[in-house]
């Protein structure tokens, strides 16, 4: 038997390093794989076991991806009902969004890859890089056997996350990251598992509540909050509102798009890229990132293979990201009433507007939206001049019975 120690201390050279085996991560490495790259996947988990966890997702997942089998895609939802206060609006999606679970899609990228010719190798941590005259040098450490060994590339794509060592040590300014709490329950007997429930509630987030059915019988109920310390108890009192009884929890920390933050760094003709959520390709208005991730990491493998700027190749992401920067600065700025008027505007037009011209293809369609509904503008105008409203400070704190850090759920 070849002994492990000294196979691993010799230098290998590939022509991408992907390090972090996220949803960008595999699809990146898969996409340039298929072009005939010679490519490596670190990982630093053994065989993950991530946590489940539904998302909703728009049918541009399915222009990007591609067809996926049904343990990934688990649900559709057809209706995207948003209520704000009395006030409610019902729109008709067309195509449905769809409904991922997260553990079998990256189960699915995984095989992908491995089947267009990417080694992984897991238990194995990217430490640290730097560039030379031939490439880009990296620091491995293999977790299972506690040995540290160098490995070459001419790209490098970091895919880790945030909490990425080497990520956040690439800029000087800190990700900023939010939490997100939802609730696996069960949905009432007279409950349309086709609709998707939304909630603006002010008062307890600048975000929203959510209903998602991800089966005819069940669904996730949950929020963005404000506080990883108090997410949880934040929602466990929202579904005691609503009526419903928690199965089990899910949560994570998702970073937000920040524009202009630095995604590319060069020398001699190599490259270092952040894909997924180490580049927070991140919508921030409903903190979406399974889209514009798998969007961001396709750009990525584009810009290598055609060895363009990454920005260039980003640009019509970027579009979709700021304009949901700015959609989320005006909103920040609203309170109650301006959530209920916002719905009320929702008249016939602007909802088929609206199932038509889904969250991940908003940027081409803005002139359409203010033609069809002319009293967005004077909305938008008076939140410019409005202050940031954050949360009430003196809120009750989280009950210590329900309170958990997300992190740990």
């Amino acid at each position: 038997m070849e002994d492990k120690s000294e196979a691993i201390t010799s230098r290998d050279h590939f022509d991408v390093v992907v390090s972090g085996a996220s949803c960008a991560g595999l699809f990146a490495a898969e996409k340039l794989a298929k072009s005939g790259r010679k490519v490596v996947l670190f990982e630093r988990k053994s065989s993950p076991q991530e946590p489940q966890r539904t998302w909703i997702v728009t049918d541009r997942f399915h222009s990007i991806l591609g067809d996926s089998p049904s343990d990934v895609i688990v649900h559709e939802t057809g209706v995207m009902r948003v209520n704000a206060g009395d006030s409610s609006a019902s729109i008709i999606l067309q195509p449905p969004d769809l409904i991922v679970e997260r553990t079998a899609l990256l189960r699915h990228l995984t095989s992908r890859a491995i089947e267009a010719g990417v080694e992984i190798r897991e238990s194995s941590e990217v430490t640290d890089f730097s560039f030379e005259k031939d490439g880009v040098s990296l620091s491995i450490k293999d977790r299972s056997t506690d040995v540290s060994y160098k490995v070459g590339a001419c790209d490098l794509i970091l895919a880790g996350g945030t909490n990425c060592q080497i990520t956040k040590s690439l800029s000087d300014v800190p990700q900023k990251v939010i939490p997100i709490v939802q609730a696996v329950v069960n949905l009432p007997e007279d409950y349309d598992p086709t609709v998707t429930e939304v909630w603006f509630e002010r008062d307890s987030t600048t975000y929203f509540y959510w209903l998602i059915p991800d089966s005819p019988s069940t669904g996730v109920l949950g929020f963005v909050g404000e506080s990883p310390s108090r997410a949880r108890a934040e929602v466990h009192d929202f579904i005691r509102k609503k009526g419903f009884q928690p199965l089990s929890y899910q949560g994570a920390m998702i970073p937000l798009h920040q524009p202009l933050r630095r995604l590319e760094w060069r020398s001699s003709g190599s490259r270092v890229l952040l894909v997924g959520d180490a580049a927070a390709h991140v919508k921030v208005t409903t903190v979406g990132g399974v889209v514009s991730g798998l969007w961001g990491a396709e750009a990525a493998a584009r810009s290598i293979l055609r060895k363009t700027s990454y920005q260039r190749e980003l640009m019509s992401l970027n579009m979709e990201l700021y304009l949901h920067d700015f959609i989320r600065w005006s909103m920040d700025r609203f309170d109650q009433n301006m959530y209920e008027e916002l719905v009320c505007m929702m008249s016939d037009s602007l909802k088929g507007f609206l199932g038509r011209r889904n969250r991940d293809s908003m940027a081409g369609g803005i002139l359409e939206l203010i033609a069809r509904q002319p009293r967005v503008i004077p909305l938008g105008l008076r939140s410019i001049f409005m202050p940031y409203r954050g949360l009430d400070p003196s809120r009750p704190k989280e009950d210590s019975r329900i309170g958990k850090r997300v992190e740990e759920i």
